[in-house]
């Protein structure tokens, strides 16, 4: 089955490095000069099985103008802009003719006094919001529910003028600020309890965002880790929601980990994700799943490890001139240095 029916977000693909030496910090980000070029990625014929070193150094920092306004993929795509990479907001401006929404990860949620509370509001960019939607994409901050405590949760499930009181303080901060829409990132927060008074919840905040014409996205964690265990967001849990949530931003990433060396993002695992989700490829409702697609890899070392983004993979290219190893059941790429 072609990965393309399974969702819709396709971006780029993952990759690992196996070293000795330091490790990187998500925050720990160095923007590069772009340069454009007349051609494609496929023209210069940079789409390969087998690349090497040099190709990647040669040509990572440079896009095709012409393309870069152009959508290619007909699904939906969202893209993220992160605290940790502050160059996504240039990239944004540059191709955000190929997203449909852009999440600037913003704002904050919290119940202080017995009060919901907006918070990040400084961190908002008028002028770069304006040149996107320039380019026709929508923005829709992701709001996390920060600084929560089992009590709060509590009072908010045990009362339905309290999901009311939540629904209306998100929309009137969302609908001031003449955003599209929002990203909720609540579900793991609870470590898979109390899924049911969830879910809940989030269709409320749905119900009342929808009224004004907005759109809700919910951030989900796999549905099956590493070694099959099961998720924290199951198929009841999609069904429940599929009605009245418009997407679901689906975490298909950090399947290992420094404890446990290896592929990112295997395929067969992404592709058991989303079948688990949603087992019919025909069913209209794969359509609500935007695949997550990590832009960062992996660096393990001999004393733990950590994210490694694109800037310091290419200083290990650079140094270690590394021959490239492409495992074909993970659909990912990984040097030994």
């Amino acid at each position: 089955m072609c990965l393309k029916r399974l969702c819709h977000l396709i971006l780029i693909c993952a990759f690992c490095v196996v070293r000795n030496g330091a490790t990187l910090a998500k925050d720990d980000v160095k923007a590069s000069k772009q340069v454009t070029s007349n051609s494609s990625v496929w023209d210069r014929e940079l789409v390969t099985d087998k690349p090497k070193w040099k190709e990647i150094v040669q040509n990572y920092d440079s896009y095709d103008e012409n393309g870069a306004g152009f959508k290619h993929f007909n699904g939906t795509v969202l893209g993220y802009v992160t605290p940790w990479n502050n160059h996504g907001y240039d990239v944004a401006k540059v191709f955000g003719r190929k997203f449909t929404y852009i999440s600037p990860v913003w704002l904050q949620v919290r119940k202080e006094a017995g009060v919901y509370k907006i918070t990040g509001g400084h961190d908002i960019d008028k002028g770069w919001i304006s040149e996107l939607t320039n380019k026709s994409v929508k923005v829709l901050p992701r709001i996390l529910f920060d600084g929560w405590r089992g009590e709060d949760y509590s009072s908010l499930f045990s009362s339905t003028k309290e999901a009311e009181r939540l629904s209306e303080t998100l929309f009137e901060s969302i609908s001031t600020h003449s955003f599209d829409g929002v990203v909720l990132e609540v579900w793991s927060n609870l470590g898979g309890q109390a899924r049911p008074q969830l879910a809940n919840v989030i269709t409320f905040i749905c119900e009342r965002f929808h009224k004004g014409n907005l759109k809700v996205v919910l951030v989900i964690p796999p549905p099956v880790y590493y070694g099959g265990h099961p998720g924290m967001f199951s198929r009841e849990d999609f069904d429940a929601l599929s009605s009245t949530v418009d997407a679901f931003s689906l975490m298909t990433y950090d399947y290992s980990s420094s404890q446990r060396p290896g592929p990112n993002a295997p395929l067969m695992w992404i592709r058991t994700c989303v079948e688990e989700l949603v087992p019919v490829s025909s069913d209209h409702l794969r359509a609500k799943i935007l695949l997550g697609l990590n832009f960062y890899g992996n660096e393990y070392t001999s004393t733990g490890g950590g994210p490694i983004l694109g800037f310091r993979y290419i200083e290990v290219l650079q140094n270690s001139k590394p021959k490239l190893r492409f495992d074909e059941n993970a659909g990912d790429r990984k040097s030994v240095v």
